[in-house]
């Protein structure tokens, strides 16, 4: 190699190295506040993203933009987006906020956050009160059968001995019945 080519590449590298330091600089220098948007939390339905910026020279342009689609930006310091959340799918989802000096040095923030927009189906107390009560009152009309069947079928032979004992099971079960239909019907 020559003088002349390596004087030419430590120009090369001493031009591109200058700019690039540069605009790290400035680029820093721009400040991007963003309220009620939090890294790792979750949002559902209509969300509104304040975004404000500031740099010493002014600033150009804000722009909002989620999961990689550009979805709102002005021409100013101060933008506030409407963000619909159920027009995504539930789960995680990047924003990324950027605000421009001029066309060539922006900064970009981001923002890892999560939809849930699912509505999730809870028991109600109705529904299982009604499943309790709906278990005693059956629980009770068997006791009731139980204990009306026999009186029918064995009217006139109770007195006899070995049918009496089995009144006597039937109305001690349907007592019981009876006793739980409506402690579960009450309680």
């Amino acid at each position: 190699m020559n003088s002349k080519t390596i004087l030419m590449f430590l120009l090369l590298l001493i031009v591109t190295a200058v700019p690039a330091s540069v605009s790290a600089q400035y680029e820093s220098s721009i400040i991007i506040n963003v309220t009620e948007l939090d890294n790792w939390e979750t949002y559902s339905e209509t969300h509104e993203i304040t975004v404000t910026a500031s740099h010493p020279d002014g600033i150009s342009w804000i722009a909002v933009i989620i999961d990689g689609y550009h979805v709102q930006s002005e021409y100013s310091s101060v933008l506030t987006h409407s963000w619909d959340t159920t027009m995504y799918s539930d789960g995680l989802h990047n924003i990324q906020i950027r605000a421009a000096v001029n066309e060539t040095f922006f900064r970009a923030i981001h923002f890892a956050v999560f939809v849930n927009n699912t509505a999730t189906p809870t028991p109600t107390v109705p529904d299982q009160l009604n499943i309790l009560i709906k278990f005693g009152a059956l629980s009770a009309s068997a006791g009731i059968f139980f204990a009306v069947v026999p009186f029918v079928f064995f009217k006139s032979d109770l007195i006899e001995r070995r049918k009496h004992k089995v009144v006597v099971v039937i109305a001690s079960v349907s007592a019981f019945s009876v006793i739980g239909g409506l402690i579960w019907m009450f309680l």
